[in-house]
């Protein structure tokens, strides 16, 4: 909205300076081009600063992926197989098959 306004206020005055014409036509045109530079500067700098806060949410987004697809630490205790990690239940002491009564 900053920007707007200043563009609008960079118009009105350009505008001015051309419908009163008792300066001379060469400053009347000098101060109607800074003017016209200023809205163009300040339309770039929008731009700019909208680039810049999509990089930085970008920059973020892919820091967020990042950690969120880090590696499992390595834990050697850890069976890196399924028949490892069913072995100790499988070599398990039967249970008795005998029945007291």
């Amino acid at each position: 909205l900053d920007t707007a306004a200043g563009r609008l206020k960079g118009a009105a005055a350009s505008k001015s300076l051309q419908e009163h014409k008792n300066g001379g036509k060469i400053v009347g045109h000098f101060v109607r081009d800074l003017l016209q530079d200023n809205a163009n500067l300040q339309l770039g700098m929008a731009e700019l600063r909208e680039m810049l806060i999509n990089s930085n949410d970008e920059i973020q987004s892919l820091r967020d992926q990042l950690i969120h697809h880090q590696p499992m630490p390595s834990d050697s205790s850890r069976a890196s197989t399924l028949r490892a990690e069913l072995e100790p239940l499988l070599e398990a002491p039967p249970a008795s098959q005998e029945l007291h009564i």
